[in-house]
């Protein structure tokens, strides 16, 4: 991020003026600064917001994506095909909600899958109920569950279906009113 290493290079430059008026009584509303002889007004990041052409919050925001960021993340926002305000949400986030854990065992899958809010209930001939969960789940978990899913369909409705006949007739939250029968 170009625009970043420029604002870092703008601090530099301003921050020791921003310390010299402080310690000398002097702020943003009484004294102009060398480096902005208008008399700028705000914070630092203001101050090279502007200077770049952006808002101090879009800066603080870029700031953030470039040293918390993904390298994919920072590409996307360099490209324009994610905002900063985006990016800077994204980079907040625990990094498990962002990029999961890849599930490598089918007990792995029924654990996220009850986890993201599916219930699962068993009937009398022994063929399992899904329901699906009322609010949406974290989009990255659930892509995750579904790679897992896509060739084990099976094999982790034989694992539900265990837990289910070992802990009772309901696995997962209470179930919502849709459901849609897996066998």
């Amino acid at each position: 991020m170009e625009i970043v290493e420029l604002g870092r290079k703008i601090e530099a430059i301003e921050r020791p003026e921003a310390a010299k008026r402080k310690t000398a009584g002097a702020n943003q509303h009484t004294e102009p600064s060398g480096n902005f002889p208008e008399g700028s007004k705000g914070q630092t990041r203001d101050k090279v917001g502007e200077a770049l052409g952006v808002s101090g919050k879009t800066y603080e925001k870029l700031k953030a994506v470039k040293e918390n960021g993904v390298q994919e993340l920072i590409d996307a926002v360099d490209a324009g095909d994610v905002s900063a305000d985006a990016a800077a949400k994204l980079v907040k986030l625990p990094k498990e909600i962002v990029m999961p854990t890849p599930i490598t065992t089918v007990e792995q899958c029924a654990d996220r899958l009850v986890a993201l809010g599916h219930s699962f209930g068993i009937r009398p001939d022994g063929s399992i109920t899904v329901s699906h969960p009322l609010a949406p789940p974290n989009a990255a978990e659930m892509d995750e569950v579904a790679k897992y899913l896509s060739g084990n369909w099976d094999a982790v409705m034989n694992a539900i279906r265990r837990r289910l006949l070992a802990e009772g007739p309901n696995l997962g939250s209470p179930a919502p009113a849709k459901s849609a029968r897996a066998g």
